[in-house]
């Protein structure tokens, strides 16, 4: 399965998998940025009757240079047409990127595709406005040129949305 050209990366399937695409050298990101990739999910994802859940986890993960990943997102379950994911970037000196796909020892499904990985550093941004409770934001005298905005929706409870298209 590939999104654009004739490739993507494959976890691979298997029981016991601990697959992951890393970024060979740390990226400077003095001002932050933004991840985007295209990805295509089939993990398991099994309710036993004991109450417990199984799951095969495919994580982006970020760390400052040689520091401990952090968990950006992680995805389980069946998303069976490519789907686009962005996410802001920390100003960071030195940004590892990795994306791991760990398995169970039981029961296997397809596994995780993704595509069109695209790391974009900011170089000049200014936040606007945060803590919008509204659904609509007005922007007034500014001059004339092109700009881009991008917005995280954040919900009363804390939970982060996908960061919008350009």
């Amino acid at each position: 399965y590939y999104y654009s050209d004739l490739t993507s990366f494959y976890s691979g399937t298997g029981n016991n998998l601990n697959s992951t695409l890393t970024l060979l050298d740390s990226i400077s990101m003095p001002n932050g940025g933004l991840l985007s990739f295209h990805a295509f999910y089939s993990t398991e994802e099994n309710f036993l009757i004991t109450g417990e859940i199984k799951r095969d986890i495919f994580y982006v993960e970020i760390a400052e240079c040689n520091g401990n990943y952090q968990v950006l997102d992680s995805f389980y379950g069946r998303k069976k047409e490519w789907t686009e994911h962005r996410y802001l970037l920390p100003c960071f000196k030195k940004l590892k990127i990795r994306f791991r796909y760990k398995t169970d020892a039981t029961n296997l499904d397809l596994g995780v595709f993704i595509d069109d990985i695209k790391i974009s550093k900011f170089t000049n941004q200014k936040l606007i406005a945060s803590g919008i409770p509204d659904t609509s934001f007005y922007i007034f005298n500014i001059p004339k040129g092109i700009y881009s905005y991008l917005i995280l929706p954040i919900d009363s409870f804390g939970n982060k949305g996908f960061v919008s298209q350009e």
